[in-house]
């Protein structure tokens, strides 16, 4: 079967795609291609929206708002979007070919009737028809980073090489100066008095005084080293995440799958203003699965950093496994993808048959 991943360029949502892709791809064998939509100012918010509805033929559709030469396109069989604005692109590629349409994340619920399956990280939306649960999917495995440093003690940190991943402003989360001036504090602190080598990394929303903070911190030689956010980086630097420990801001829900599916001790840090949401629940059911402390980073000290990082072994969180698991569960949401998983009734029955 032919897979196309509706991509832009944004890690957090590409990143999602691609786990869908691998844990399809070990119920029954996929090609699996990229499609890039070029977005220009025209072809977001409404006007999509629009053309949509009014039922516009497709391949018009397609080339106009988005360039794509729909001839060099060979028929799918599945695409996977993720993100509000792949989603119109991705339904009028499903729709020109007949394919199915899965989405991933967070929906709006402006299409839900249109999508064949949907993969949540909100676990009351699994109840839902055609929807599956995974925390937040990624194509990181621990398997691919060296085994962490135990930590089991507050002693154990001395010389131990830690990352801090941000993210940055959205609808629901708001950061301070006061909330950067506070991380900034800590790794000065836990660099003169426990030798910790820190690594920093940021993302595409991360403020220009978050920046300004990793800078001076690498001047004062506080930071070890500061790996900063560029669009072509394909998710999460892997020098980050195979340290010994991570501090990640949870308004990145990709940064902390990422973060937690490595294998190594994690924090999540909320920052001085949220709101209430739906990442909200994503964010608590992703750390109550790996047993993860969520800390505002109003208190956050050196004594409750170590408590929360040396507090045992991380528990092993593979949101790929997870939702490959919940699929194999749920037959009639692959029999919707026309997937039959090996072993099935269908397969033995077909295999019964032809002996």
């Amino acid at each position: 079967m032919l897979v196309y991943i509706v991509r832009d360029n944004r890690p957090g949502h590409f990143r999602q795609c691609e786990g869908v892709a691998s844990a399809l791809a070990r119920i029954a064998p996929l090609e699996v291609r990229n499609v890039f939509p070029n977005f220009h100012w025209f072809s977001r918010r409404i006007v999509p929206t629009i053309a949509y509805r009014l039922r516009l033929p497709a391949s018009l559709v397609l080339g106009l708002l988005y360039d794509f030469e729909v001839e060099t396109l060979d028929p799918p069989d599945i695409v996977i979007a993720s993100g509000h604005r792949n989603v119109v692109p991705a339904l009028l590629i499903a729709r020109l070919f007949g394919a199915r349409f899965v989405y991933a994340g967070i929906h709006d619920r402006r299409y839900l009737d249109e999508m064949d399956m949907v993969v949540t990280p909100c676990p009351r939306d699994a109840y839902e028809p055609r929807h599956v649960y995974a925390p937040v999917l990624n194509p990181v495995s621990r398997k691919d980073f060296p085994l962490p440093r135990r930590l089991t003690g507050p002693e154990d940190l001395r010389g131990a090489r830690l990352g801090l991943m941000l993210g940055g402003e959205t609808r629901t989360h708001r950061f301070t100066t006061r909330d950067w001036r506070q991380l900034a504090r800590l790794i000065s602190e836990t660099r003169r008095d426990l030798g910790i080598e820190w690594w920093a990394t940021t993302s595409r929303r991360t403020p220009r005084a978050a920046r300004k903070f990793l800078k001076s911190l690498v001047k004062s030689g506080d930071l070890h080293k500061f790996i900063e956010y560029d669009p072509a980086m394909p998710g999460s630097p892997n020098e980050v995440l195979g340290l010994d420990g991570t501090l990640v801001t949870e308004d990145s829900m990709a940064m902390l799958s990422e973060a937690l599916t490595a294998g190594r001790p994690v924090i999540a840090l909320k920052p001085s203003m949220v709101w209430p949401s739906r990442q909200d629940e994503a964010v608590t059911a992703m750390a109550a699965m790996a047993g993860t402390p969520v800390i505002p980073i109003s208190e956050l000290n050196v004594e409750r950093m170590a408590a929360a990082l040396t507090r045992g072994e991380p528990v092993s969180f593979e949101p790929i496994e997870v939702l490959q698991a919940n699929l194999l569960a749920a037959p009639h949401l692959l029999a919707a993808l026309g997937l039959v998983p090996p072993h099935s009734p269908a397969v033995e029955a077909a295999s019964t048959k032809e002996s």
